[in-house]
C-alpha cells in the first residue's frame, strides 16, 4: 500500500459584497495569516483595500511607517497570466509602471513555507525617495481545488522601517500554510 502525505490547502477567506465606489459584486479573497507577535490586522483597511492588511499593534495601515498585506489572485483559465513566473513579471511591471519614482528591482531568494508552498523574494528598492518594498509570490490550492497566486508584500516609508520589520514578514512567509 503506497502512503500518500496529506496536501495542505490554502486557508483562503473569500466574501463577495457590492462595492460602494462602483456598485459592482468584489470578490474579497486573501489568505488567512497566522498571528504574528507585535502584528493584528487592520479590519476596515482589510475590506477597503481587498487584502489581509496587517499592521504594528498600536497602528493602523495609514499610520504606520510600515505594513504588510497579503493577497490572493484566483486563477482560472481565462487569466491572463498562466504561469507563475508569467505573473511575477507582469505584476512587477505593473508597480514599476505605478509609481513616479525609479525603482531597482532584484531577487532576494526562496522560502518554503510551513505549508510547503515555495514563495520567490523581490526586494524594490528606490532610487532616492519612495516606498521599500519586499514582495513575494507563491500559487497555492484552497480547500475546493481553486488555484491561487498568494502575494505577500512589506512596504515600508523608509529604508529602516523596511530594515526593522523584515524579520516579521520572514516569519509571516515562513508560518504560512
Amino acid at each position: 500500500m503506497l502512503f500518500v502525505p496529506p496536501m495542505v490547502m490554502a486557508d483562503i477567506h473569500k466574501e463577495a459584497q457590492v462595492c460602494e465606489e462602483s456598485g459592482q459584486i468584489c470578490f474579497l479573497w486573501w489568505p488567512k495569516l497566522p498571528e504574528i507577535r507585535g502584528w493584528h490586522q487592520d479590519v476596515e483597511s482589510s475590506y477597503r483595500y481587498r487584502f489581509n492588511a496587517q499592521v504594528p499593534d498600536q497602528y493602523t495601515f495609514a499610520n504606520a511607517e510600515a505594513v504588510m498585506y497579503a493577497n490572493a489572485e484566483y486563477q482560472d483559465a481565462s487569466t491572463e497570466a498562466q504561469t507563475l513566473e508569467a505573473f511575477i513579471a507582469t505584476s512587477q511591471q505593473q508597480f514599476i509602471d505605478a509609481v513616479p519614482y525609479k525603482v531597482d528591482v532584484s531577487k532576494t531568494g526562496e522560502f518554503t513555507s510551513k505549508g510547503k508552498q515555495t514563495f520567490f523574494s523581490y526586494a524594490f528598492l528606490p532610487e532616492g525617495e519612495g516606498n521599500w518594498e519586499q514582495v513575494s509570490y507563491a500559487e497555492d490550492y484552497d480547500h475546493d481545488g481553486n488555484k491561487y497566486y498568494i502575494i505577500f508584500v512589506l512596504s515600508a516609508r523608509s529604508k529602516e522601517g523596511y530594515e526593522k520589520n523584515i524579520d516579521a514578514y520572514n516569519e509571516f512567509i515562513s508560518q504560512y500554510q
